[in-house]
């Protein structure tokens, strides 16, 4: 299969809303995530969802990216940072946890990304120094 190297490419049904986009020959492709993604620390739930995004890139491990509304913000306290992708654009926002003074990043989102990845919108992605688990 080619895929147009100058917008998101649908390559897979509608209702599975798989979104890929090529950019000087890396894949990045965006698809729903299958069952419950929970984020903890400790025993603490920080979010849990049936609706987040996977976002599978070459040569990095995949995220999932929750909705906001999915996540426990009053675990989450604000602090500065901005990074830049090629593919997603800005990520401006980033949290550590509240009852953290170090100002460790444990999440991060891309309040606006570039159109190609608007599936992200609205959604934050963790750090692995939180626990990831998904279950069907």
């Amino acid at each position: 299969m080619s895929l147009n190297t100058s917008s998101p490419t649908l390559i897979a049904p509608p209702a599975e809303r798989l979104v890929s986009r090529r950019i000087d020959d890396l894949l990045v492709a965006l698809a729903p995530a299958p069952g419950i993604v929970e984020i903890r620390t400790g025993e603490t739930v920080v979010a849990s969802t049936t609706r987040a995004v996977e976002l599978h890139e070459v040569d990095i491990q995949v995220r999932f990216y929750i909705p906001r509304e999915d996540v426990r913000l009053d675990l989450l306290r604000p602090i500065e940072g901005t990074t830049f992708c090629p593919f997603k654009g800005v990520a401006s926002e980033y949290w550590a946890l509240a009852d953290d003074t170090t100002d460790t990043a444990v999440a991060w989102s891309y309040p606006e990304p570039n159109p190609s990845f608007a599936g992200i919108a609205g959604h934050i992605a963790f750090y692995d120094s939180l626990t990831l688990s998904v279950s069907q």
